[in-house]
């Protein structure tokens, strides 16, 4: 398996995607 075309960019994209979708899914459960 290769991981070169991940980049510090595309982590970072990712990790903040992860981030903001748990947010949601935290905030959608707080509001319930």
């Amino acid at each position: 398996m290769s991981y070169s075309w991940i980049t510090d960019e595309g982590v970072a994209q990712i990790s903040n995607s992860r981030l903001l979708t748990y947010l949601g899914l935290a905030g959608c459960e707080a509001n319930t």
